[in-house]
């Protein structure tokens, strides 16, 4: 008989625990990328997926507004 527990996605289903980096870290995502550092390359120091630093990098410049006014950097 089929289960009816629900799905469960790949990252939990293999044991891993989603990595959400701080404000901090995520401006560190965007200094690297502004000098041209690539997203596989970014994202294996942080020990992140490509998509994760792909987001970030799209959305930097809320990153840096909230780096900026002084966000806790602590703040996930």
């Amino acid at each position: 008989m089929a289960s009816n527990s629900p799905s469960t996605s790949n990252a939990q289903s293999r044991g891993k625990k989603r990595k959400i980096l701080t404000l901090e870290q995520r401006m560190e995502v965007v200094k690297r990328s502004r000098k041209g550092e690539t997203a596989i390359s970014i994202a294996r120091s942080f020990e992140v997926g490509k998509t994760q630093i792909q987001s970030i990098v799209s959305d930097q410049e809320n990153v840096v507004n909230r780096w900026e006014t002084g966000e806790n950097c602590d703040r996930k």
